[in-house]
């Protein structure tokens, strides 16, 4: 499989901050994303939208509150082809110490085009809610085009490994 798309938000609580120097640079580049998660910048992004009415968009800031319902998504996806959907959290037990991560938030695999609805899913998907005191998480949602169907009758839950 290769990284097709890409999209984080960090959760926490929102701040406002000055970042006038790193505007320069990709989101990506500047939040740690690359190349702390991934490699390369993928080409294309990924539409999530939460019914909080909030809209994710390469590391905005947003609360426990606005994310703790399944968002919906959508990427440019090709119908005739099968994808993984993640949704991680790097940062556990925080972004200084991320000894224990990655935390599996979500897991959706053989998603038919970008009908998440009608993929198998793995793990549920569970918001934000890092422990008091770890400061701000970055949650990366990543779609991966699969080459095939993939065979499991696996089921997971939250896990931090």
């Amino acid at each position: 499989m290769a990284i097709i798309l890409i999209e984080y938000i960090f959760g926490h609580k929102i701040i406002r901050q000055e970042r006038n120097a790193m505007n320069k640079i990709s989101p990506l580049r500047r939040d740690g994303v690359v190349p702390d998660i991934i490699d390369l910048e993928p080409k294309d992004k990924i539409t999530i939208k939460y019914s909080s009415g909030v809209e994710v968009n390469f590391g905005n800031e947003l609360t426990p509150t606005q994310v703790k319902d399944q968002p919906v998504v959508d990427w440019p996806a090709d119908n005739n082809s099968y994808y993984t959907l993640l949704m991680t959290d790097p940062d556990v037990p925080s972004r200084t110490d991320p000894n224990l991560s990655e935390g599996k938030h979500w897991i959706v695999i053989n998603i038919p085009g970008a009908d998440v609805s009608k993929g198998q899913t793995l793990v549920e998907y569970m918001g934000s809610g890092p422990f008091k005191g770890t400061g701000f998480h970055r949650y990366i949602f990543v779609v991966y085009k699969q080459t095939d169907i993939i065979n499991t009758n696996e089921k997971h839950y939250f896990v931090i490994y």
